[in-house]
């Protein structure tokens, strides 16, 4: 409310007033007042205290008050009753008081025609000195007669579904009015009354609410609005108040990915991605990162994404048993690293997060540049993997630099590398060695036995692969008959059809590689009176049987050599050797093969 002041100008008389009934006071001189308003005019109408209040819409003014009437206590107990004044247009008083000299407390008091106190001013004054004027200061404050409180919050959205609303103290900020804690079906006009507010400022707060009052624990705010409102005596406050309410933020943009290079693990088979993105809003509470993981088909993205994410990240700091992110997600980053592991194709997509949702999805990118230490990952249909190809020595020795004296020879697996392109046209190789030997015998090819025995000279898709080297390998068996001796050369390699016999090399070919984790076994060698349909034939039986490799970790039956004494032959005729590979329960076999023996 506007400063009114009322001006007393003091002066001595010996005349009594006839239209001031003073009590208690001595027999002596008066001092007589006669009262005008200063700034009447501020009543026609009232002005605002601030700008930023909300007002009484009919704010109030002169014809609002229909009698003005003075009371005061002096220092000495004396009592000047409740008294009319009266003032023109110019705002001077009409008639005069008479009060002893002394220090007066005076109250003015404005009403309206019901009898409502609108308005009252208090002030002080020594008349026993000279007193050019007196100074009232209209306000509210003390009146007892309450206003109303018609309020209309414009702006709700879809993302409202409750909200609080109260009038606070203006100095100590404590709850005075609550006026509202609803929740709000649909985005609608949010209408709030209050029909008897005692008068004066108050601070108005208006809360909107992501969820409903039965979920308060998890319901977050949406873009807090307040300000000053004043509530005026027998008046209503009513005013449109247009809010903003928070919306979801902008998607970011230039989602790229990036191989940290040499960030590979041959333990555990993890690699690390560098992320990298735009930030294009400015209310986001975090971002979330989705990973997607695909079968290798050349499905596009929104197929991807209509599968179900392996994993989500959306905190700020982060790990789960299979991914691990360095960094953070929070508002305003722009980037992130994430443990990957091998032998899988993943996608991303990114978005930006507050309490009211989520932005449209951002899909990732080729970059623009790469920054050093990394490589890019390409775009579709490029996706983000890394695969492992483990070459398997088999006990072979492989000789890493032949251009230093002595040479740098090393026993163990050998581990690469590789992006898969996603085509199967665009495969990861298997590179051959320059110098792996075993035993002075040289690599021949990989295999894998997931594949059979037939060599493998590229990945056959995007998973960890594992290979094992081969080797040309030839094995003696020898047969010895007293003092003369028969010969039989056999040699043992691997094939994926089983074992085999080539009667004109005299060569036996027997697979005993199709499960390279057995450790221990054994190959049984029958020798055997048959025919060459292989039935038994009147004579003795004879089986011999060997161990094969039992200490080593993988079974390598075409690394050993067996000698046989021929003195096991009793007679000169024609044998067929039925060989049979058995290992840990798994059995291989081979036709009958023939061996002529002559007795000399």
């Amino acid at each position: 409310m506007a400063a009114l002041a009322v001006m007393l100008f003091a002066g001595c008389s010996n005349l009594a007033s006839n239209n001031a009934s003073v009590e208690g006071s001595d027999a002596g001189d008066k001092c007589v007042l006669s009262i005008s308003l200063k700034d009447f005019d501020k009543l026609k109408p009232q002005a605002s205290i601030n700008s930023r209040t909300i007002d009484p819409v009919n704010k109030l003014t002169v014809a609002d008050i229909a009698t003005f009437k003075i009371e005061g206590t002096s220092a000495r107990n004396s009592t000047l009753n409740l008294t009319v004044v009266t003032f023109d247009d110019s705002g001077d008083s009409t008639n005069s008081i008479a009060v002893e000299y002394d220090v007066w407390y005076f109250t003015l008091h404005a009403y309206n025609a019901a009898g409502d106190e609108l308005l009252k001013g208090i002030t002080t004054v020594d008349l026993k000195k000279a007193v050019p004027h007196i100074d009232f200061t209209l306000s509210t404050k003390g009146v007892t007669t309450n206003g109303s409180l018609n309020l209309t919050i414009k702006g709700a959205t879809d993302a409202v579904k409750s909200y609080y609303a109260g009038l606070y103290d203006i100095n100590t900020d404590a709850l005075k009015y609550e006026l509202a804690d609803e929740d709000l079906a649909s985005p609608a006009d949010i209408s709030i009354t209050k029909t008897a507010v005692a008068p004066g400022s108050y601070i108005f707060k208006f809360i909107p609410y992501n969820n409903t009052k039965a979920n308060a624990t998890s319901r977050e705010d949406l873009t807090p609005w307040s300000d000053i409102i004043t509530i005026a005596p027998g008046r209503e406050t009513s005013k449109e108040i247009t809010i903003s309410i928070m919306t979801a933020p902008d998607a970011p943009s230039n989602f790229t990915a990036y191989l940290i290079d040499a960030s590979e693990d041959d333990n555990d088979d993890f690699y690390t991605v560098h992320f990298d993105w735009a930030d294009n809003s400015t209310n986001e509470e975090n971002f979330v990162l989705r990973i997607y993981e695909s079968d290798g088909t050349e499905a596009d993205l929104d197929a991807i994404q209509a599968l179900t994410p392996v994993a989500v990240f959306d905190k700020n700091f982060f790990a789960d048993n299979n991914y691990y992110v360095d960094g953070t997600l929070g508002m305003s980053t722009t980037s992130c690293e994430i443990k990957l592991h091998t032998g899988h194709l993943y996608e991303f997509t990114l978005t930006a997060k507050n309490r009211v949702g989520e932005s449209d999805v951002c899909t990732r990118t080729a970059p623009a540049s790469v920054a050093t230490g990394t490589t890019a990952f390409a775009a579709f249909p490029v996706r983000v993997n890394r695969q492992k190809i483990t070459y398997n020595l088999m006990g072979g020795t492989y000789t890493e630099d032949e251009t230093v004296s002595p040479a740098v020879t090393s026993t163990e697996d050998i581990v690469e590398y590789s992006t898969y392109a996603g085509t199967a046209a665009a495969v990861n190789p298997v590179v051959a060695p320059a110098t792996l030997i075993y035993n002075n015998h040289p690599w021949s090819k990989w295999v894998n036995m997931s594949y059979g025995t037939t060599e493998i000279t590229v990945a056959p898709d995007y998973k960890d692969l594992m290979v094992y080297a081969s080797y040309d390998l030839d094995v003696d068996l020898h047969v010895d008959i007293a003092d003369q001796y028969k010969t039989l050369v056999v040699t043992a390699a691997c094939s994926e059809t089983g074992a085999t016999y080539d009667a004109t090399t005299n060569t036996l070919v027997l697979d005993t590689t199709n499960n390279p984790s057995v450790k221990g076994g054994k190959i049984t060698f029958t020798i055997s009176t048959t025919d060459k349909a292989g039935n038994a034939l009147p004579g003795s039986v004879e089986k011999i049987f060997v161990i094969v490799d039992s200490d080593s970790p993988k079974i390598r039956a075409n690394a050993m050599s067996y000698q046989y004494p021929l003195a096991r032959f009793k007679e000169s005729k024609t044998y067929y050797i039925t060989v049979a590979g058995e290992i840990n329960g798994e059995y291989y076999s081979a036709d009958p093969i023939p061996l002529v023996v002559d007795i000399q």
